[in-house]
């Protein structure tokens, strides 16, 4: 079963494929929340209200934040789109200033909480994946259309949080969605997702990365995916279908 992104509609059904293939999770944690010079939250899970790293764990971390400075440390397979996507809100409201930096692996709704960074690093050797948004529905012909309008709503939505970050059209990061487009470290740079590339974090976040299990996505990570088609380096826009 491929990853499954859930916005509720009538019919819908939250279930989804989890993408770890262990029980442990490092989950979330905020350190130096007072600090003079920077705090730094931890986002180290799947994105989910029921399980994972929720909206409400970050809001909640958010509000211990005085320092003017916080950096994000994502590594996450993604999750659920609502729960993603106020935390991204949640992060462009905060008055401190936000770096976020992908340590191991930014997917999903994890690499639009990405953007929501006023400056976006990538380490060397991690890696982000866009695609449109998923969901299981059961129900009659009407709940069937009502989650294909949702879907179809939130993934032009998704685009253009991609293109107001990276530029381009809303156009462009839709058809690399629809693609399931994966990216190393220096293609997302090359794409605009990430601002600047950094050397390695460190073991943890690297060994972190590789307990995900890659293979409830269309792609097992970028080796296993075709290269992305970068629009304003290319030169030519992907084909939308």
């Amino acid at each position: 079963m491929p990853w499954i992104d859930v916005p509720q509609a009538p019919g819908a059904v939250r279930a989804r494929a989890r993408a770890r293939d262990d029980a442990a999770r490092p989950g979330y944690e905020i350190r130096n929340a007072a600090s003079p010079e920077e705090a730094e939250l931890l986002i180290y899970d799947e994105i989910d209200s029921w399980w994972g790293v929720s909206a409400g764990d970050v809001i909640e971390a958010l509000a211990q934040v005085t320092s003017p400075n916080l950096r994000v440390r994502v590594n996450s397979p993604g999750g659920s789109v609502f729960e993603g996507l106020a935390i991204a809100n949640a992060l462009r409201a905060h008055p401190s200033n936000v770096t976020v930096k992908v340590d191991g692996l930014a997917a999903s709704i994890a690499s639009v909480i990405a953007m929501a960074g006023d400056k976006v690093i990538i380490d060397r050797y991690a890696q982000m994946m866009i695609h449109e948004a998923h969901a299981v529905a059961v129900g009659a012909a009407k709940d069937m259309t009502a989650m294909a309008g949702l879907l179809d709503q939130y993934s032009a939505n998704i685009a253009e949080i991609y293109a107001e970050h990276a530029g381009g059209t809303v156009q462009e990061w839709r058809a690399r969605m629809k693609s399931e487009t994966w990216f190393n470290a220096e293609e997302a740079v090359a794409a605009g997702l990430a601002d600047e590339l950094a050397g390695v974090s460190g073991r943890s976040a690297l060994r972190n990365s590789l307990s995900w299990d890659l293979s409830v996505f269309n792609y097992a990570g970028r080796s296993a995916a075709p290269a992305p088609l970068l629009a304003h380096v290319d030169g030519e826009p992907p084909a939308v279908e």
